[in-house]
């Protein structure tokens, strides 16, 4: 999720029982000039892995890996496209599991972008680097299907 910042620190809420918090930043927004500009797009499905949609068809088994091409995609532009914000919605699962989306090439880090368990659809907004116009999507365990929107990109 994306929230604002209010005198250094963002608060979390519960609203029943107890619960088990963990925070990863992928980065932030600063109000100086510099940085990189936003750009609306969509929601346009580019990724479906029941149907075979930008990447083999077939659900991601656990270890697996599959590498989404973005940049010069669908209308998006082909150079300058930093990273991109996808809805990314792990459907089918058959066990308890994470997705860490993660930009192409580089190695993946422990932080999960998805966590689910088996029998439900769960989505997640995620913001991801793009390198050589890809980004990748890491299961780490069972098999599921993904599904990933572009909403927007940054270049």
């Amino acid at each position: 999720m994306v929230v604002p910042v209010v005198d250094g620190k963002v608060s979390f809420f519960n609203n029943q029982g107890s619960v088990d918090l963990i925070a990863d930043i992928t980065g932030y927004f600063s109000d100086s000039d510099a940085g990189a500009m936003h750009a609306n797009f969509g929601p346009k499905r580019l990724m479906d892995t029941r149907a075979g949609l930008g990447v083999r068809q077939g659900p991601v088994t656990g270890g697996g890996v599959v590498t989404l091409p973005v940049a010069g995609v669908g209308g998006i532009p082909a150079t300058g496209v930093k990273a991109v914000v996808l809805n990314v919605t792990a459907t089918n699962p058959t066990g308890a599991s994470f997705v860490s989306v993660f930009p192409s090439g580089t190695t993946r880090t422990s932080a999960s972008n998805l966590n689910f368990t088996a029998g439900l659809t769960i989505p997640n907004l995620v913001v991801v680097p793009v390198v050589d116009g890809k980004v990748s999507f890491y299961n780490n365990s069972g098999s599921v299907d993904l599904i990933a929107d572009i909403t927007g990109y940054f270049s």
